[in-house]
């Protein structure tokens, strides 16, 4: 009983260093993660002193097009003789030998 009683008071001893050694590490990982937390909230307020942005406020800009599709509308010129009524769709079967192409007229 005596030998019982040493060994579980090793393992009682061995298991709470272990925890204090996790409990350790585990407070030092926060506080490195806390730290480079910190650091690159620096970086960042230093980034943003370096640029300084001054934008006025336009409400009406969010109405306007943009200066992309202008440029679309811009390219394309007048195209074919008039709107189109109707346009026949194309269908393609494939079969095992032969390939037929249909027009759909509806």
């Amino acid at each position: 009983k005596e030998r019982h009683r040493q060994n579980s008071a090793r393992e009682i001893h061995r298991f709470r260093d272990r925890d204090q050694r996790k409990i350790q590490e585990k407070l030092a990982k926060e506080k490195e993660k806390e730290n480079e937390k910190i650091q690159k909230q620096k970086r960042l307020d230093r980034l943003r002193e370096q640029v300084d942005i001054e934008v006025d406020r336009d409400p009406s800009r969010l109405l306007k097009p943009t200066a992309g599709w202008t440029s679309r509308l811009k390219d394309k010129g007048p195209s074919g003789s008039g709107p189109v009524i109707q346009m026949p769709h194309r269908y393609i079967l494939h079969s095992s030998y032969k390939v037929y192409i249909c027009v759909n007229m509806n």
